[in-house]
């Protein structure tokens, strides 16, 4: 997957409600690095754990190109969040949801 987003020339990718686990957000993580059209990216409800945020915060590092970002239902815990806090202060993010149901 994430080797095919780094070539395409989407604009938005919402991949919400997919069992992707830790693994699967890390590869498109890894897809977006090299990606400069994204503009949006929803991984909402797809069990990031803490081992996709960490992927995901080192890409938004990386490329300045995702303006928003929701990864809500998530149940992100705090080290996710301090690692997805660090890389939105330095990227070009304008829009985060990452609201959990309670």
């Amino acid at each position: 997957m994430g080797a095919a987003l780094s070539t395409s020339s989407l604009e938005s990718l919402s991949m919400d409600a997919n069992p992707l686990m830790g693994d699967g957000v890390a590869q498109i993580a890894d897809g977006i690095k090299a990606h400069s059209r994204l503009r949006s990216l929803s991984l909402s409800r797809t069990q990031a754990g803490f081992e996709g945020l960490y992927a995901l915060s080192k890409a938004l590092l990386r490329t300045n190109s995702i303006q928003v970002l929701a990864l809500a239902g998530n149940g992100i815990k705090e080290l996710g969040a301090r690692s997805v806090a660090r890389s939105v202060s330095l990227s070009s993010l304008k829009v985060l949801c990452a609201r959990d149901p309670t």
